[in-house]
């Protein structure tokens, strides 16, 4: 022990005398928004490396603005727990992520460009930080939400220079290029590229980009001139699509010959076409340059099916399957089969991994061609999807393609696809379906099993098919399967559905005598709808009622609700005007032991309340009340009756008297009762109740009345067109006196009543209100951060001592400095 004491305190005593690990410019956690991390961003142009300061602002001489402030928390640390939390995959969230940040960041630099002399002292490498948030991805060049962002890019790298934030240097000209490139105007690219020249020679990667824009105005030779090395693909594929839409074949296979896209054994066209569509894909990632390519080889009468499945399998990974849907329209309409069948079996298995069972049976109906209507997909792709289709119980689907398979082609599936498919037809109700299936499971010579017959017998038990449950019981008899406990539970009970007692007696006692199980509460709940036939008395059901309970008491087989619930139902079918009486008197008996008071007062009150009404029921309450034998109640009971009596205003004086009982027995009610209660009183214009209900949820809970009670208070004013009062009320009492801010809905409901009733002076006030607060919350929390963020200072661990008899004197505690490069760089960039 003592060596091990000296080894720690030798340890701590190293660990101290060790320098502070440096800072890391770039840490784990914010690489995401960083300028690095971005490899989808248009290549080839290297960007300038922006690294997020550890600290904001805590060198800075000067206070910054809340506004340049928010900026840079947004550049640099930015978060959204809700996205977080939200169970989605990790490429919806991260598209969410830079969706929901760079609207932000757009409405803030809205905000700095309508001040400039606040735009001004914005630094450099915040303003390239900026830039790079907004640079579109290579995956959707072509959209109008790439548009966008291009266009709102190129105004910031603008704006660095017109409101004199910083000269652009030579690689952000070379992004400005780019950028103009992406969206064909090529005369801001070219007048940009003379201003390059006047520095120096363009490099290769702009000298490519203006090579790429002049071949989509059909400038070939200019093009060549300046493209400076060859092979070049993705000049190429711009040669060549311009080409080709001129009808310039021959000028096509010339630049696919310099470019050197070709191959011995194939034509030149077919090749390269095929070559350039690949590289467009893996390399340049532009799916609308592949796209066009592909229907430049269809026009000229040239299959397209070797690339068509890459082509869909990028669209639909990048999540565009419009240009998916537009792919196969394309191959559809030039009769291009392969193709077709390459992009549907693509774009199903998408589908069908995402559950998009719609879009996925639509793709299978198009590719259903012919006279006889069936589909050329792969075998394994249409089971796939009928495996799908029955898991989501959607049978009329499941049997269109169970039907094209079983006539189209002699492929036999295994037992598990037939168990799932009859598991679905079984939860769809369809019958006719479920025997369709079996029949064609037996002509197909497959050898049932165990699993089967379990799922044929849990379809007699639900349908009531006896003959089919004589055939199903005679097939594994012949095949040496025996019933398991199951499946007399479920032979059972298609007796009892067929209405034939008898036999499901017998097959209780069979089970009884050949099975070495016991029967359980489940068996005996079969049983006992046994006793529902034609004509019988009250009196005799209830005696079968009390032979099976003895038995089920004899056995030491407990009750449950179900079987509380089976007795109910049985009751209404043979006596509905004495089911009350006689349950009462099973319930005497004792017979029913797990049973708790309370649960079945509960539910007699609730189906007392669905026959006679709840006022009704609760006079028979009251009555039982007064009585010496009080029926057991809790706080379910008085849930239940004010659940009902708050729905109609009309009895919200019955609920109130139940309200009042609640509370003096001592029990509280829960918040859903208190909003309830203040949404009836609302209603019936009893304001002031309401609010009293309020202040007692206030006083039981020891709240405030939050956002969900004052919605629900404003139930009242709407239901009695008192639009003015509402927003008198929502205006001083929630937001100026309690400072409770609406949410979408309440926001939503206020916007349209106002509107309807042609209050637009109120709807303005009530907008602007609440984007005043929204601003003024928003500045709260980013001073917060702030501050927090300036009052963090890294500093060493030291050792606490374990034992206060250890002198305190071992380690003295020291401040952690700042190396000389570090300072350095928060001088230069703060």
């Amino acid at each position: 022990m003592l060596c091990r004491r000296l080894s720690c305190r030798l340890w701590w005593l190293i660990r101290a005398s060790t320098p502070p690990p440096r800072i890391l410019r770039n840490p784990p956690s914010t690489r995401l928004y960083t300028v690095n991390a971005l490899p989808n961003r248009i290549a080839p142009i290297s960007r300038p490396s922006v690294s997020p300061p550890q600290h904001l602002d805590k060198h800075s001489s000067e206070p910054t603005h809340p506004i340049v402030q928010q900026l840079r928390t947004n550049l640099y640390h930015y978060t959204n727990k809700t996205v977080r939390l939200t169970k989605i995959s990790n490429i919806a969230r991260r598209s969410i992520l830079r969706r929901e940040r760079r609207k932000q960041l757009a409405d803030l630099y809205g905000q700095l460009r309508q001040q400039p002399e606040l735009l001004r002292k914005i630094a450099r490498r915040d303003m390239i930080a900026l830039v790079n948030a907004f640079v579109p991805s290579q995956s959707i060049q072509g959209t109008n939400t790439a548009k966008q962002l291009t266009l709102q890019t190129i105004k910031i790298l603008q704006d660095m220079e017109a409101f004199r934030v910083c000269r652009l240097s030579t690689q952000e000209l070379e992004l400005l290029i780019k950028l103009h490139v992406s969206i064909d105007e090529i005369h801001a690219a070219e007048a940009i590229a003379h201003r390059l020249e006047a520095k120096g020679p363009l490099s290769s990667g702009m000298r490519e980009q203006l090579a790429i824009a002049l071949a989509r105005q059909g400038r070939v030779k200019e093009s060549d001139a300046m493209c400076e090395s060859t092979p070049n693909l993705k000049v190429c594929a711009e040669q060549v699509n311009t080409l080709l839409k001129m009808n310039e074949v021959s000028g096509a296979e010339a630049a696919i010959q310099k470019h050197q896209v070709t191959s011995p054994g194939r034509s030149v066209m077919d090749y390269g076409l095929d070559r350039l569509i690949t590289h467009m894909v893996r390399e340049s990632r532009d799916t609308i340059l592949a796209i066009h390519l592909f229907q430049r080889k269809r026009e000229l009468g040239l299959s397209g099916a070797s690339v068509a499945r890459l082509i869909t399998d990028r669209c639909m990974y990048t999540m565009q399957p419009d240009l998916a849907w537009s792919l196969l329209e394309l191959a559809q309409s030039t009769e291009d089969q392969k193709s077709v069948i390459g992009i549907a079996n693509g774009m199903i298995k998408q589908y069908v991994a995402k559950q998009n069972l719609t879009h996925a049976m639509e793709i299978y109906n198009n590719t259903r061609t012919g006279s006889k209507r069936r589909s050329l997909l792969p075998l394994v792709t249409r089971r796939d999807l009928m495996v799908a289709l029955a898991h989501s119980n959607r049978v009329a689907d499941a049997m269109i393609l169970f039907r094209d398979l079983d006539k189209a082609t002699p492929y036999r599936f295994s037992n598990g696809v037939y168990h799932t498919l009859l598991r679905g037809l079984i939860d769809g109700h369809a019958a006719k379906d479920v025997r369709y299936v079996y029949d064609r499971l037996q002509r197909r010579g497959i050898i049932p099993n165990l699993d089967t017959f379990h799922v044929l017998m849990t379809f007699c038990g639900r349908s009531g098919d006896t003959a089919f449950a004589q055939l199903v019981v005679q097939d594994m008899a012949k095949r040496g399967f025996t019933l398991s406990h199951k499946m007399y539970t479920s032979l059972m009970a298609c007796y009892v559905q067929a209405g034939d007692s008898r036999s499901a007696l017998a097959v209780f006692k069979m089970f009884m005598e050949q099975s070495e199980e016991k029967p359980d509460a489940h068996d005996f709940n079969v049983l006992l709808r046994t006793v529902m036939t034609p004509k019988v008395s009250a009196e005799i059901a209830n005696q079968k009622i009390v032979s099976i309970l003895e038995n089920m008491k004899r056995l030491n087989v407990m009750p449950d609700d179900s079987t509380m619930i089976t007795l109910l139902q049985i009751y209404d079918k043979v006596a509905p005007k004495q089911a009350d009486a006689l349950w009462s008197r099973i319930v005497s008996t004792g017979m029913l032991p797990n049973l708790k008071p309370v649960r079945v007062s509960n539910v007699m009150y609730t189906r007392m309340i669905q026959k006679v009404g709840v006022l009704a029921a609760a006079k028979h309450f009251f009555q039982q009340q007064q009585e010496p034998a009080r029926v057991p109640l809790d706080g379910m009971t008085y849930k239940i009756f004010l659940d009902a009596a708050t729905v109609s205003p009309a009895t919200m004086g019955l609920a109130n008297k139940f309200y009042r009982d609640m509370r003096l027995r001592g029990i509280k009610p829960p918040l859903s009762v208190y909003e309830n209660m203040i949404s009836g009183w609302s209603r019936k214009w009893q304001i002031s109740k309401a609010k009293r209900v309020m202040v007692d949820m206030e006083q039981d809970y020891q709240i405030r009345s939050g956002l969900s009670a004052w919605t629900r208070l404003t139930d009242g004013f709407l239901a009695n067109n008192q639009i003015e009062s509402l927003h008198k009320l929502v205006m001083q009492e929630m937001i100026a006196e309690r400072g409770i801010l609406p949410d979408a809905f309440l926001e939503q409901r206020m916007v349209k009543a106002l509107k309807d009733h042609n209050l637009h002076t109120e709807m303005d006030e009530f907008l602007n209100t609440l984007a005043v607060i929204r601003q003024n919350k928003q500045r709260k929390a980013l001073a917060k951060t702030s501050r927090d963020a300036a009052s963090r200072s890294p500093r060493r661990l030291v050792r606490i001592p374990r034992r206060q008899h250890r002198p305190s004197h071992t380690q003295s505690t020291t401040t952690t400095e700042h190396s000389d490069a570090d300072q350095q760089y928060q001088t230069n960039h703060f």
